[in-house]
């Protein structure tokens, strides 16, 4: 929803990397999903 209200690649991966300070090991699995899911459907 992000990409889609505007937000930036480096936006984006500022919010993951806030995801993986916070969450800690299992925040990095969900980290890497997101991500790929981004460039498999072309957002990036």
């Amino acid at each position: 929803m992000a990409v889609e209200a505007g937000a930036t690649k480096a936006e984006v991966l500022e919010a993951v990397s806030v995801a993986i300070a916070m969450g800690g090991t299992p925040a990095i699995g969900w980290s890497w999903r997101v991500v790929k899911i981004l460039e498999e459907l072309g957002k990036w």
